[in-house]
């Protein structure tokens, strides 16, 4: 669908959200979703996996860093791809 400007939208619910808005958010919140989910359970898994409680701990407290480089990997494709997109 496209507005007045040419801009293309998205019609959800009776609310417009511009394209490319939409497609941030749906993915910021099926991510936050999934790794929302998934973590808690992730010390259970490494626990049945055989690690000591040392190494789970070391591995779940370097969250913060590897949710920063994801969300900076999945945006910069995200950027790339919107450029490849626009120019067609």
């Amino acid at each position: 669908m496209e507005n007045h400007v040419g801009e293309r939208t998205v019609n959800i619910f009776g609310k417009v959200f511009p394209r490319d808005a939409f497609m941030c958010r749906l993915f910021y919140l099926s991510f936050f979703a999934s790794f929302g989910s998934l973590f808690p359970l992730l010390a259970v898994y490494f626990k049945q996996l055989g690690m000591t409680a040392a190494q789970v701990s070391r591995g779940g407290g370097c969250r913060e860093t590897r949710v920063s480089r994801c969300l900076r990997l999945s945006s910069l494709i995200f950027y790339i791809e919107r450029q490849n997109f626009e120019q067609l």
